[in-house]
């Protein structure tokens, strides 16, 4: 796992704990003091300057809809037994 991949990762926990929201244009709110906390965070867990330069640019231009793995059900086979099975899946 590349370090980018670590910070998706944990921006994505922060949406799903609702620590952070997602607006309608899928950009992360946050506000500038709670991008320094969690920044030095960062600093405090043993990141560079240069490493945590990254993150906030990755934080920054971080849009919630590309991240996202988009996909549909293609169809769906039912068997005499009742069982289903998925018949495919296509990514957007």
């Amino acid at each position: 796992m590349t370090a980018l991949e670590k910070v998706r990762g944990v921006i994505f926990d922060l949406i799903d704990s609702e620590e952070l929201k997602v607006n309608d244009n899928d950009e992360i709110e946050y506000t500038q003091e709670w991008l320094n906390n969690w920044l030095m965070s960062w600093i405090l867990d043993g990141a560079t300057t240069k490493e945590v330069m990254k993150i906030r640019e990755y934080f920054e231009n971080f849009e919630y809809e590309e991240q996202v793995e988009k996909s549909y059900q293609v169809g769906v086979i039912t068997y005499d037994n009742g069982h289903q099975k998925q018949s495919g899946k296509m990514k957007l």
